[in-house]
């Protein structure tokens, strides 16, 4: 009697648990199996309409599968839970900003590269191309991290203004500033940046990188030495300069540009504050809930080849040849001789590369597979569909913009209905090879290690530069003297922060 008192009891308890439960609205937890596929998505700039879309179709085509969508706007997120493991994780595939420092805890991706989808002729890798694999390519040889979306950075200009009848696009930096100091001339504000120098990096990073040629650039991040940062070659020097040139004087900069946050900063900028702001692909879904798509006529430029290129290009004379190889270069023309140049073939391939690199932070969008999940198949299978024709176009018609892989066997979509900015993003994707500053497998003193080619002004740079106080301001000359000071003086100091041994 005690023992069938005592089921009764905890029947009715169970029940009673239940009911309030149920009552209080709350759902079960997501099931954690084999066939329950837990997606983190990032909630960010770009939304979740494209991922709700892809998840539908992935779930018609695999009905064996149910996938449970968490779209949140904590970017942080991903730090915090997957270093927890299984018994505290249940998460599947996170789509996130996540680095290189997680790799123990991910499960390696090399399987979905090497897939092929139903009907293509290309696998996954070949579809995303070397050209950006090599930033998620790990020491071990391992992929363990896949990028979902990347935005064009660059400078964004008032096109209005820059109409290319008084004022034109310029194609080389001195062009740039020429352009800068007619439109101060005329109390028009050249630019206009957000604390911390804004997205300045966007240019000052492919300058850089232009002058010291992508080779030597990315090797200095692999195998650095100490030659190498304070190499007067590398092109931090020549960067530093063209900075001063175009933000050093006081009228070049709106005022208050190193104190504003960055949405007051793209609202001034949007209200023609100032012509230019460097900015990204995003500018458009960011401004939407304040201004009616079309009502602001603003395009985004290729960044103009670093003038002193030339430094290397021995059979280029001055800018105005430059310039006008630039033009060719752009054209599709081929020729080393044309209209007002008469290059090598060696220099014209400098400049042509100099001239297609534009950064995408392709790299700060990505997707992973907790080693320990439980639907880690699944998960791959998601993965492996998230790079079908089928699910980018999907993804293409949501977001009027390309994944960072291209589709194959002439697939395409219908880009007529997208606004001019959305249409100009998407033809970068065949004009520019996508640059990011460093690598994944970049030597450990990049990270852990502290170590910056830019010293301590990774995020100062432009705030010395452009300040308008004669106590702050730094010259390029002394900037560079004093970073390389810094790198002399930190060397060992960067490996013994990485734990390592030079």
């Amino acid at each position: 009697m005690k023992k069938e008192l005592t089921k009764l009891l905890a029947v009715s308890m169970a029940v009673l648990s239940l009911g309030t439960f149920v009552g209080c609205g709350k759902k079960p937890a997501t099931p954690n199996t084999e066939t329950d596929i837990e997606i983190y998505l990032w909630k960010s700039g770009i939304g979740d309409e494209f991922m709700k879309d892809i998840v539908a179709g992935f779930e018609a085509k695999y009905p064996q599968y149910d996938v449970h969508l968490d779209a949140k706007s904590d970017g942080s997120y991903v730090d915090t839970t997957l270093k927890l493991g299984a018994d505290l994780n249940s998460v599947d595939l996170y789509f996130v900003s996540k680095g290189n420092d997680y790799e123990q805890y991910c499960e390696p991706l090399n399987d979905v590269l090497e897939y092929t989808n139903e009907g293509e002729s290309k696998t996954i890798a070949e579809k995303i191309g070397d050209s950006r694999l090599r930033y998620f390519k790990s020491k071990d040889n391992n992929y363990y991290s896949l990028s979902y979306y990347g935005g064009w950075g660059s400078l964004v200009y008032n096109a209005d203004v820059i109409d290319g009848t008084k004022y034109k696009v310029p194609k080389t930096t001195d062009e740039l500033y020429y352009l800068a100091m007619d439109l101060a001339s005329e109390k028009k504000t050249p630019f206009i940046h957000f604390t911390d120098g804004g997205y300045w990096y966007y240019l000052y990073d492919v300058w850089t990188a232009q002058y010291a040629g992508l080779d030597k650039y990315l090797d200095t991040f692999e195998n650095p030495t100490l030659e190498k940062v304070c190499d007067d070659s590398l092109g931090v020097k020549q960067m530093l300069e063209v900075m001063e040139q175009l933000i050093g004087a006081t009228d070049q900069c709106y005022n208050g540009s190193n104190s504003y946050d960055f949405t007051s900063a793209q609202t001034l900028f949007l209200e023609n504050k100032a012509v230019m702001m460097a900015n990204g692909s995003w500018m458009e879904y960011e401004m939407r809930e304040n201004y009616e798509e079309g009502t602001k006529n603003y395009s985004m430029m290729r960044v103009p080849v670093i003038s002193s290129i030339i430094d290397n290009c021995p059979s280029i004379e001055d800018d105005a040849e430059l310039s006008a190889l630039v033009d060719a270069i752009d054209a599709g023309n081929t020729a080393l001789e044309g209209t007002n140049y008469a290059v090598s073939q060696a220099d014209y391939d400098r400049v042509k590369e100099a001239r297609s690199l534009m950064t995408n932070n392709f790299n700060g969008h990505t997707a992973c597979i907790p080693n320990y999940s439980t639907a880690k198949e699944g998960a791959k299978k998601f993965l492996q569909y998230f790079y079908s024709n089928e699910a980018l176009v999907k993804y293409a018609n949501a977001m009027h913009a390309q994944a960072p892989v291209d589709m194959c066997d002439g697939v395409t979509v219908d880009t007529s209905s997208w606004s001019k900015w959305a249409q100009e993003q998407n033809a970068f994707n065949q004009t520019q090879s996508v640059f990011i500053s460093g690598a994944l497998n970049e030597h450990k003193i990049f990270g852990a290690g502290g170590c910056s080619l830019y010293g301590v002004y990774t995020k100062t740079l432009v705030k010395f530069i452009s300040s308008n106080n004669p106590n702050d301001k730094v010259s390029a000359t002394k900037l560079w003297g004093q970073i390389k000071t810094h790198h002399t003086t930190s060397w060992d100091t960067y490996f013994q922060n990485a734990g390592i041994s030079q």
